[in-house]
């Protein structure tokens, strides 16, 4: 007997990492890394889409599984975090870059200029500390932004409190228009060269693996993976996540803090070994 199905399998994830794979003190739960395990063994292919610099996210590979291409700075740079390999690295130009780092500091927000895994900070204060020790890359302090050398990946504005997070829209309002501007959490205000953004980024890698939008799943829970969530067959997500990425998600783990993403993992890996048996059917 022969049965005519239309299934649907996925064959990659590509997953944010802040808040979605680490709690929101930046842990990796055990039991995260026991479902890349199974991920890995069930050869659902994974790539990492996250505001972090490569560097950042070196600790994480070897205990999540995953080798090859890792998508970086929301999307501007794509490349292999072990070797340092590339293939595209795209940069905002400097004098964009000043100005809006000049811009964002006259408001009273910290600004942080990524380069590489180098940040550049003319600020000296508790933020800046705490914001480049989560990540782990090389501080390095300037006493004006025109010291800083080269052109940034990305600039970060970070602000704890509510007064400085109402900065943000100015911003917004003064340079939407020449960069790529999102938020990868209430505090922080992500900013990039225009027309980059993790959607594209996954895109591509989508179709230098040879594997369709459709059969692809993303996690993210902010605002900066909305669009990439949104672009594939099977987006998941985490209940700390926006509304609105909960509205469309076609499955919601717990939190972060309780690792509930490896739920959304098994759930996929259920969908692929169900895939599997009813092909097998058709077939037989």
């Amino acid at each position: 007997m022969r049965w005519c199905i239309e299934m649907k399998s996925p064959a990659l994830l590509i997953s944010d990492m802040d808040r979605t794979i680490l709690t929101h003190d930046h842990a990796l739960p055990q039991r995260v890394t026991e479902a890349f395990v199974r991920a890995k063994k069930d050869e659902l292919r994974v790539v990492l889409a996250s505001a972090r610099s490569p560097k950042a996210l070196l600790p994480y590979l070897d205990s999540l599984n995953v080798d090859g291409a890792c998508i970086c700075f929301n999307g501007g740079w794509i490349g292999n975090p072990r070797t340092g390999e590339s293939v595209h690295n795209h940069v905002i130009p400097r004098e964009l870059a000043a100005d809006v780092f000049r811009y964002a500091e006259a408001l009273g927000v910290t600004v942080l200029w990524y380069a590489g895994n180098d940040v550049f900070a003319t600020q000296d204060n508790e933020v800046v500390t705490k914001e480049t020790g989560i990540t782990g890359e090389v501080l390095r302090h300037v006493k004006a932004v025109q010291e800083i050398p080269g052109e940034p990946n990305k600039i970060m504005c970070v602000a704890w409190d509510v007064e400085g997070q109402g900065q943000f829209d100015k911003i917004r309002n003064a340079f939407s228009r020449h960069m790529q501007l999102s938020r990868s959490h209430a505090r922080l205000l992500e900013i990039s060269p225009k027309g980059v953004d993790k959607a594209g980024a996954a895109a591509f890698v989508r179709d230098a693996l040879g594997i369709a939008a459709a059969d692809t799943a993303a996690a993210g829970d902010a605002e900066n993976d909305l669009q990439m969530l949104r672009d594939v067959g099977f987006p998941v997500t985490v209940s700390n996540a926006l509304p609105e990425i909960k509205a469309f998600a076609k499955f919601t783990a717990a939190s972060c803090d309780e690792g509930g993403i490896a739920d959304a993992v098994d759930w996929l890996l259920a969908l692929r070994r169900n895939h599997s048996h009813a092909k097998g059917l058709a077939h037989a």
